[in-house]
């Protein structure tokens, strides 16, 4: 056991027997060198898992906050406070806590971050994954001038004042919170997505074919993947134009997620017969590699309206693996200027099908022998 412990709080299910990712490989990491206790707020029953001498995971039932509406969604996010408060002050009283690490989202916990900082006397950090209330009014999914924003913009606000420090995804997205927000500047970092680089052993032709023909994808098509949550940040909208123009094009759309428009996409594939993608509800990690190393390129959608900076944390799987990356989004991102500075990819805004479908037909010339996916692995193991 270790002198320093940190405390974690997380709205994801946590399984390192399962699961690697950006957030266990973090959590592993800071357990070689510090006691770390995960508390998980999810729909998990209540757990407590010991994986080593420095590293458990104490799961804490809630409701489920993601696969719900909109209204329950943010119901259960507000609720979250006092589950997380209540465990705290009766599990970990006698718990020595050095620091706290938490991510957004959500950003409606600070109740339970301004307990913890003042009651152990503790560091506080923010990783900072999305900017929330703003991401939700370039939706549409309230007004900037309303009541509703005006809450989670204060709530924000909090969680930004107790962070005695912030990590930022991006250049961009560190550019963007100085420039909207009263914060000391030298709290503030660039702290991109952590994960593990392994040793990628690459599969062989027949091995390819089985995982192909598992979930029926045709092997002599062009082969785009993509996969993470489906949601409304990701364009739905564009994304539905793609796959129905694709069907005049000969590749395969491998889609592989959950979200809240999971079931519109399928639905939408199902209604206008498209036999040039595939649906595959979400995978574990293994698996989603696995189908990867199979494809020839990985996909980036996000929704056109954004003002705010996002940073798709898929783009870290695609470097992993070697696969070069096409990117639709907004203008703000800066992941298209990153994937054209560092060679493995191409971007477009995602407003115009036929921008998308020329980087694709561009992506099949140019990229001979897998060279953008080559550069992109050593910029993955370079840069981030």
């Amino acid at each position: 056991m270790f002198d320093k412990t940190i405390l974690v709080l997380t709205i994801l299910k946590i399984d390192f027997n399962l699961n690697k990712s950006l957030y266990s490989d973090l959590y592993f990491e800071l357990s070689k060198n510090a006691n770390v206790i995960v508390l998980s707020l999810t729909d998990n029953d209540n757990q407590v898992t010991k994986y080593s001498e420095s590293l458990e995971v104490h799961n804490i039932k809630v409701s489920s906050s993601f696969q719900k509406s909109k209204i329950k969604k943010a119901i259960n996010l507000l609720r979250l406070n006092t589950k997380l408060l209540r465990y705290v002050k009766s599990n970990l009283k006698d718990t020595t806590i050095d620091l706290v690490l938490y991510s957004t989202p959500p950003i409606t916990l600070n109740k339970s971050i301004k307990y913890i900082k003042n009651h152990y006397h503790a560091k506080t950090y923010l990783l900072l994954k999305d900017i929330f209330p703003q991401n939700a009014v370039d939706l549409g999914m309230f007004s900037k001038k309303g009541l509703i924003h005006k809450y989670f913009r204060i709530k924000e606000k909090n969680v930004y004042n107790l962070s005695d420090n912030i990590g930022c995804m991006s250049q961009a997205n560190l550019k963007y919170i100085l420039n909207n927000n009263n914060i000391d500047k030298h709290k503030i970092e660039i702290n991109p997505n952590s994960i593990e680089i392994n040793q990628i052993i690459e599969i062989s032709s027949h091995q390819k074919q089985e995982v192909l023909d598992t979930y029926g994808i045709a092997k002599d098509k062009f082969k785009m993947i993509y996969g993470g949550n489906l949601g409304e940040p990701q364009g739905i909208e564009f994304i539905l134009k793609v796959i129905l123009e694709n069907e005049n094009h000969n590749n395969i759309i491998t889609i592989v997620g959950s979200g809240t428009q999971s079931n519109r996409i399928k639905k939408f594939i199902v209604d206008n017969n498209l036999v040039n993608t595939v649906f595959i509800d979400k995978l574990a990690k293994d698996k989603f590699d696995l189908l990867l190393s199979a494809c020839d390129i990985g996909l980036i959608f996000l929704d056109a309206r954004f003002t705010i900076p996002n940073f798709p944390s898929r783009l870290l799987s695609y470097l992993e693996y070697s696969k070069p990356v096409i990117a639709a989004t907004d203008l703000n991102t800066d992941v298209g200027e990153t994937i054209k500075n560092g060679g493995f990819g191409y971007w477009c805004e995602s407003k115009n099908t036929d921008d998308f479908f020329k980087l694709v037909e561009k992506m099949k010339i140019e990229n001979i022998n897998n060279q953008f996916g080559k550069t992109g692995r050593i910029f993955f193991r370079k840069i981030l």
